[in-house]
C-alpha cells in the first residue's frame, strides 16, 4: 500500500524539522566519567559507528541526519542536511537533501532534492551515505561532501582543526523504557573548508571554515522537539591560525511530555585546542521580535554567559539580517495542514546573520576580547 501523494510531500517538509579523534575506532568504548569528558574533550573517543546511519528498526520514528555548514569567502554561508526518516512500520521511508547559501546581504539561495529510499546505500560502521550520485563521507579529521542535483552542485572538503566529539556518551535519553531518546556526535567540531559550490550562474571557489554533526532521534511524530537554538560563529576572515577563535552552541529543549528538559551544549576553541566545552552557562533571549508571516518571535539578540574552571565568559550575539524564515506548515495544502494541526505542533525556522561581542577571561586573569561572526539559526514549533 503507497502513502498518498500529499502525504509523502508532508512527511518530506517536516523530516526537515525533525531530523532538527585522530583515527576512527571501531571497538566499543565506554566513557567512565561523563563529567570529565565535558573538561576534557581531547580524550574522548569516537567510534565509526558513533557519525554511521543505521538499518535498525526502533519503537518509535526514526529520524537520521548529517549536517554540515560553512562561512566562507568574508562572511557568505552554507548549510546542508542530508537526511532519512522512516515509521516504524516503514509504510514511509524517504530521504532529502537541503542546502541553504547566503551572501553576506541576506540573499539566500535554497535548494531541495527527494530521493527513493531503494537508491540510498550507506555505511553503518563509518559515515558514508549516497543515492548514487550525490554522497558524503569521511571519519576521522577529514570530510567530503559532493552534491550534484538539478539547481546545485557542490564539492567540499572538511579539514578538521579539532578530533571529532561527543559529550559524555553522545545519548540523551528521554523515558524510562529507553524507547525515545537523541543521540549527537560532532564528527568536525571546528574545521578548514576548501572546495567549489555552483548554482546558476554563481561559482564559489569556498576558502573558510566549518562545523558538522550527525544525529540521530527516536520520538514519536506528536512529540517533536518545540525549540532550539544553534549558533556557529567564527573569527573575523583574514585573521591568523593561532588567533582564531570559534565558539559553537547547540541548545534545545524536548517535548512538554518528557520533562521540557533543557539540553545545552557550548564549545570554544581557539587555534587549533578546545578552551571550553561545558554544558553549565546561560543563554538568554532578548529583544524578541516577531518572525515575518508567521505568529511566532524570535530573540534579535541573546546573551551568554559562562563562569567554570578558572574562565569566565560574557558577551552578547546580536542577530543583524534575517536571511530565512521557512514556515515548514505553509508548504503544505490547507487540507492537510489543517487535519496535521489536530495533533502536531507547527514548525519555523528561523535563520539570521549576526555577530558576538564580549570578553574572556583567562586562569591566569588574562582578559582576550572576543569579536567573532557568523549564523543564528532558532526552530519553534508549537
Amino acid at each position: 500500500m503507497k502513502a498518498p501523494v500529499h502525504m509523502v510531500r508532508t512527511v518530506m517538509l517536516l523530516i526537515m524539522v525533525c531530523g532538527a579523534v585522530s583515527e576512527v575506532q571501531t571497538e566499543p568504548y565506554q566513557t567512565p566519567d561523563e563529567g570529565y569528558f565535558w573538561e576534557h574533550p581531547e580524550e574522548i573517543r569516537v567510534t565509526g559507528t558513533d557519525m554511521a546511519f543505521t538499518s535498525e528498526i526502533f519503537n518509535n520514528v526514526k529520524n537520521q541526519n548529517i549536517f554540515f555548514m560553512t562561512q566562507f569567502n568574508d562572511g557568505w554561508v552554507f548549510m546542508t542536511s542530508f537526511f532519512g526518516f522512516r515509521t516504524r512500520s516503514g509504510f514511509i521511508k524517504r530521504w532529502g537533501i537541503y542546502v541553504v547559501v547566503t551572501d553576506p546581504a541576506g540573499n539566500s539561495y535554497f535548494a531541495k532534492l527527494e530521493m527513493k529510499d531503494r537508491d540510498i546505500e550507506f555505511a553503518e560502521d563509518r559515515l558514508y551515505i549516497t543515492d548514487g550520485t550525490n554522497w558524503i563521507e569521511g571519519g576521522g579529521m577529514e570530510y567530503r561532501v559532493h552534491y550534484d542535483f538539478e539547481g546545485f552542485y557542490c564539492d567540499l572538503t572538511f579539514n578538521n582543526i579539532l578530533p571529532p566529539w561527543k559529550p559524555g556518551d553522545g545519548k540523551e535519553v528521554f523515558t524510562e523504557d529507553g524507547d525515545v531518546f537523541e543521540r549527537r556526535t560532532v564528527n568536525s567540531p571546528w574545521a578548514d573548508v576548501s572546495g567549489v559550490i555552483r548554482y546558476g550562474d554563481t561559482v564559489h571557489n569556498v576558502k573558510g571554515e566549518g562545523y558538522s554533526e550527525y544525529s540521530i532521534l527516536i520520538v514519536p511524530f506528536r512529540r517533536m522537539n518545540p525549540a532550539l537554538h544553534a549558533i556557529r560563529l567564527f573569527s573575523p576572515p583574514g585573521t591568523p591560525r593561532e588567533d582564531r577563535w570559534h565558539l559553537g552552541i547547540l541548545d534545545y529543549l524536548n517535548h512538554e511530555d518528557y520533562g521540557e528538559k533543557r539540553f545545552p551544549r557550548l564549545i570554544l576553541a581557539h587555534g587549533d585546542d578546545f578552551v571550553i566545552t561545558t554544558k553549565d552557562y546561560i543563554l538568554e533571549g532578548l529583544d524578541w521580535t516577531p518572525a515575518p508571516n508567521t505568529p511566532w518571535e524570535y530573540p534579535a539578540k541573546i546573551r551568554i554567559s559562562y563562569t567554570g574552571n578558572g574562565y569566565r565568559l560574557e558577551g552578547y550575539y546580536t542577530s543583524n539580517i534575517l536571511f530565512d524564515v521557512t514556515d515548514i506548515f505553509a508548504e503544505i495544502p490547507a487540507i492537510i495542514r489543517n487535519f496535521l494541526l489536530t495533533f502536531m505542533s507547527r514548525p519555523v525556522y528561523i535563520r539570521n546573520l549576526g555577530e558576538f561581542t564580549g570578553y574572556l577571561i583567562m586562569p591566569d586573569g588574562r582578559v582576550e576580547t572576543l569579536h567573532l561572526y557568523g549564523p543564528y539559526e532558532y526552530l519553534l514549533a508549537k
